[in-house]
């Protein structure tokens, strides 16, 4: 988390320069929350893992090139609570964790009203981390996905949008006695800043 931040400080202000330059470019920025849907996983069909709740808050900064094409970044901080059920022991235990997630999205605008329909997909990076070092959740670490999706933003004010937006993500965890992968539906609601225009 460390090495992220300077790395995410030097691309907000390299983007607020570029943008100062060329007017053509548009930026927002989006504050959000949102919850995760299906994402319960079994491990080598003895343990599972179905989650009671899933909550996330974070923020996007997007540049778009023109009405239509931009790209996206976002991080995102998710907190967990989860049973896990080891099913060869016939013993539930219930654990929450918390999860890092941040990536880039390409996004492509559907209309040019005040209300616009939109499609993304990209590449992010999730960590895991059990604050219990005796928790029986073994899923730490991180790992790669791609997701797909969309949503809809109604602009109030030509500088304020409410936006909704759904991904559908998947996660690669590399096999072994993790699956191949897994995937969860992400719902999210927040608004957005438009501060070059």
């Amino acid at each position: 988390m460390k090495k992220l931040l300077p790395i995410v400080l030097i691309i907000l202000f390299s983007l607020s320069a570029l943008a100062e330059e060329k007017h053509s470019l548009r930026v927002e920025v989006s504050p959000f929350l949102g919850a995760v849907f299906k994402s319960d996983f079994s491990l080598s069909g003895n343990i599972e893992y179905h989650h009671d709740y899933r909550y996330l808050a974070g923020g996007k900064l997007a540049v778009f090139f023109n009405d239509s094409i931009g790209v996206e970044g976002y991080f995102a901080y998710s907190l967990s609570s989860v049973f896990v059920i080891d099913n060869e022991a016939e013993k539930t235990e219930k654990t929450r964790y918390s999860t890092l997630i941040y990536g880039g999205d390409l996004v492509v605008n559907l209309g040019k009203l005040d209300v616009i329909p939109f499609l993304a997909a990209g590449v992010a990076r999730i960590s895991y981390r059990v604050p219990d070092e005796g928790s029986p959740f073994s899923v730490r670490g991180s790992h790669y996905e791609l997701n797909v999706g969309g949503g809809m933003k109604y602009y109030w004010f030509e500088w304020l949008a409410f936006r909704g937006d759904f991904r559908w993500r998947f996660i690669f965890l590399g096999g072994g006695d993790l699956p191949t992968y897994t995937s969860y539906f992400e719902f999210t609601g927040g608004v957005s800043f438009v501060l070059r225009k």
